[in-house]
């Protein structure tokens, strides 16, 4: 696969490269925009280098980190953090002899997280859908499964076909599944609360038997 990252030059570094990358023939980009949608016409590799640069990672602290990797991930693209990892930079990356520098660590968890519930849906069915949910932040095959990211705390409503789903949630602050029950539901927008010891954002999953 051919690839294409955003660029930008020194008399205009702001300027908007990202409609050039989705209208050119590279098979995956890379944007500039922070949370750039994985609509189908190319495969997004969003990266940190090119959208979310440590300053601002920084500044966003853990729970931006997090939630710029699960919404990048139920957006359906594909969230890579440029991880300076043992490389020693003044003010980026203070690792400790072979210890990374823990101020990453939760979003190489978040990472991972977003990886562990790619291997238990169908990527390739699963279609993003900003209006099926109320979060926007969802991956949804109807009647077969739906993956939605709740980045505040709190409700939100989905909209289901009718059939029975197993439920479980997860939180992406401790790392904590909770495999609930198995529930009937009828078609149309359906109301769900996160389990009370969630304290910030959470992740559901239907998936039909």
């Amino acid at each position: 696969p051919v690839g294409m990252t955003s660029t930008y030059t020194k008399d205009n570094p702001n300027a908007d490269s990202d409609t050039d990358l989705y209208a050119s023939g590279a098979e995956w980009i890379s944007p500039k925009t922070q949370l750039a949608d994985g609509d189908g016409r190319k495969v997004v590799l969003n990266d940190t280098d090119h959208s979310f640069g440590w300053e601002q990672l920084q500044s966003a602290g853990a729970l931006g980190q997090r939630q710029w990797a699960w919404e990048t991930f139920c957006r359906g693209a594909a969230p890579v953090f440029m991880d300076p990892y043992l490389e020693a930079w003044t003010g980026r990356n203070s690792p400790s002899g072979t210890t990374p520098d823990p101020q990453w660590n939760g979003l190489r968890d978040a990472l991972g997280y977003t990886a562990l519930f790619a291997s238990k849906i169908d990527l390739e069915q699963a279609v993003p859908s900003t209006s099926l949910c109320s979060t926007t932040y969802c991956l949804v095959q109807p009647g077969h499964q739906y993956l939605v990211y709740q980045p505040d705390p709190g409700g939100f409503q989905l909209q289901v076909t009718a059939g029975s789903y197993h439920v479980e949630w997860f939180d992406p602050v401790t790392g904590q599944l909770t495999d609930g029950d198995r529930v009937t539901l009828p078609t149309g927008s359906q109301s769900f609360t996160p389990p009370a010891s969630f304290t910030a954002d959470a992740v559901l999953l239907l998936r039909a038997p």
